[in-house]
């Protein structure tokens, strides 16, 4: 039925499937377009795939492009510098999945998503900011993901850890923006002392720092950054004493512009404490500006393999609470309308393929098998997006989406 489904989809919206894709290798060869990323994104048409092998690349700027770039199945990428996607259209549209971004000098963040009216989805992706050691005058560490005035980012299966230097930085730094992290896990910069006379100890960072828009959590742990180890002086005879004590930073702080942030079965902890002096938060918020709202219920969580091959098999999971009624949404565009009866956006926009898939059995797993489609006559690829939903005694709650890329057969 899935397999039906999508060949619809596919056939009866072929402008909206992908075209080209092009293939990135670390060094010229056989099959491969391009030695960089950015002369990958350069060359894309609108809607284009683009391929990575493993290999550690140069970072890339997407500026007002559709495009999916993903890691080639089984490769380890990753991307050193200061990536950044800006300046898309609503109808443009940015997945990144399986690559890894490693921010390397200050004042970068590992992902910057800037000035986005179209939509930036990240799946199984590991972000991480600068990190430095602590010296006075020196910039901080930097964050792993800033997020400035955007329509939609989405964070699925993903990690990101702040930076560290002077002072700490968080996970993600988001203004303006809205933004929905699922099953993902958040750690903030720590804290660190300085080695000078006399010693200077810097503060953590929160995982999320939110300055107006919306977050949407789900299904994640958000972390504060761990405490400066803090200063001990020790005199002869009268023993040791803590002269400079510093705490973890919360898991999230609200800072200005009245921001909403809704968190459903989230673990909130603050950072932990540091030897000798450092001491663990005591609080897992700070809120200086806006409103937060916590819940509970039936969670759901939604994985798919990618890419493949035209007729390879595939399969979608659903794992959730046993006895919960799950119904998986598949469509080729997305989109961002906050249902809060359903805790959660609906992130498919356009037409949209609903199957039920009953209730989820007592091992929590339902498994959805399928081959993969073909695709239209001339094209080489097209993305399709799935996001599940589960109704319980515990409530109604849209879960999280995953994205699966459909490559031209195997030669």
């Amino acid at each position: 039925m899935l397999r039906s489904g999508l060949l619809v989809l596919i056939l009866a919206a072929p402008m909206l499937a992908q075209n080209a894709v092009w293939v990135v290798g670390p060094a010229s060869g056989p099959g491969i377009d391009f030695t960089d990323v950015q002369s990958a994104v350069s060359a894309a048409a609108q809607g284009d795939t683009i391929l990575v092998n493993s290999g550690v690349y140069a970072p890339f700027v997407v500026t007002d492009k559709s495009v999916s770039l993903t890691a080639s199945s089984g490769a380890a990428v990753t991307i050193q510098g200061f990536a950044i996607v800006q300046n898309l259209a609503s109808t443009r549209f940015v997945t990144l999945t399986g690559i890894t971004f490693q921010a390397d000098g200050p004042s970068m963040p590992a992902l910057h998503c800037d000035h986005n009216a179209g939509a930036v989805w990240l799946q199984d992706c590991d972000l991480a900011g600068y990190s430095q050691a602590p010296i006075v005058g020196v910039e901080t560490g930097t964050a792993a993901l800033v997020v400035d005035i955007c329509a939609s980012v989405v964070l699925s299966h993903c990690s990101l850890t702040g930076g560290a230097g002077a002072g700490g930085r968080p996970a993600l730094l988001s203004s303006y923006s809205q933004v929905h992290l699922y099953a993902s896990t958040c750690v903030g910069g720590t804290g660190g002392c300085d080695t000078s006379e006399p010693m200077h100890c810097f503060l953590p960072a929160a995982a999320v720092s939110v300055n107006g828009g919306l977050l949407s959590v789900q299904s994640s742990m958000l972390q504060g950054g761990a405490s400066a180890p803090g200063e001990l002086q020790c005199v002869p005879v009268f023993g040791c004493l803590c002269v400079q004590v510093l705490q973890g930073a919360p898991a999230i702080t609200l800072v200005s512009g009245f921001p909403q942030a809704a968190l459903y079965d989230t673990t909130l902890t603050a950072g932990p404490a540091s030897a000798p002096c450092g001491m663990a938060g005591t609080s897992p918020t700070l809120i200086y500006s806006g409103t937060l709202a916590e819940a509970t219920g039936p969670a759901l969580d939604v994985t798919a393999g990618t890419p493949l091959h035209v007729s390879e098999a595939g399969s979608i999971h659903f794992a959730g609470a046993p006895g919960g009624q799950v119904v998986a949404l598949v469509a080729l565009s997305p989109a961002d309308a906050w249902l809060p009866k359903l805790h959660g956006p609906l992130l498919l926009g356009g037409t949209t393929f609903v199957l039920p898939l009953g209730a989820l059995p007592p091992s929590g797993m339902l498994s959805l098998a399928y081959a993969a489609p073909p695709l239209p006559p001339g094209f080489d690829s097209v993305e399709f997006l799935v996001q599940g939903a589960v109704s319980s005694v515990a409530g109604r709650l849209l879960a999280n989406p995953a994205q699966v890329v459909v490559l031209a057969p195997r030669l």
